[in-house]
């Protein structure tokens, strides 16, 4: 059985992958417009949050990755990543309007699906970058995590488990993000772009193909799978 869940044809998962160009295109001129970068050149800067792991004492990536976030509820963040927010206690979501004003595409997927969502945000992964494998974080245990590719490399691979994958412009599969194990390696030249969406189960596991839950672990736990070398 898979970890990369696909899906049947669907209202939520086909208006992404219909529209993956625009959402692309709307997303490269909105940074461009209000950082003065084109995220289809290689940048040399990373403004995401690294940190070392608690339980296997290692930091999160290695390399340069750019994120772009929309929407965030605080049940994916890590105790560091709030902290870095400021997240206040009794903040239940937070809004990049400024973001998703700029990009009509997936404002309108996300104004007709927000209730479902615990988060949206793009991630550019530079050449050269190494996200060491991780399960990811998630205290409701409610999500998947969705990965719509709008740029790829052949040479930037997604590890679950063992199970590698390489990004497709305009693909999209779903993974288990608490529960599975998984990582990347950039060895590419070119920047790989995804916009990461974690959805509830509730929304989307009717259209799954062949998707079996994992048993909850808590993360104390969680066994660490061996992971080839790739």
């Amino acid at each position: 059985m898979s970890a990369y869940i696909r899906f049947r044809p669907n209202p939520i998962t086909d208006y992404l992958t219909e529209n993956w160009e625009l959402i692309r295109d709307e997303f490269i001129a909105q940074r461009k417009a209000k950082m003065g970068h084109n995220l289809l050149e290689v940048q040399n800067e990373s403004n995401k949050l690294n940190y070392v792991s608690s339980i296997r004492k290692e930091k999160l990536f290695d390399g340069r990755i750019v994120a772009a976030a929309l929407y965030v509820k605080p049940e994916v963040l890590t105790i560091p990543e709030a902290r870095q927010m400021n997240w206040q206690p009794d903040e239940t979501e937070r809004h990049w309007n400024d973001n998703i004003e700029q990009m009509p595409t997936i404002k309108k997927w996300f104004d007709t699906y927000k209730e479902h969502l615990a988060s949206v945000v793009f991630y550019a992964a530079q050449p050269g970058s190494v996200i060491n494998h991780h399960f990811g974080v998630d205290s409701t245990r409610y999500n998947f995590r969705m990965h719509l590719c709008l740029t790829g490399d052949p040479e930037c691979k997604f590890n679950i488990e063992n199970e590698i994958y390489t990004w497709v412009p305009g693909d999209l599969f779903a993974f288990d993000d608490a529960m599975y194990f998984h990582g990347i390696k950039h060895r590419g030249t070119q920047p790989r772009i995804i916009l990461a969406i974690d959805i509830k189960k509730s929304a989307i596991q009717e259209f799954a193909i062949d998707f079996v839950e994992r048993p909850f672990i808590p993360v104390a736990q969680k066994p660490f799978p061996v992971i080839h070398d790739w």
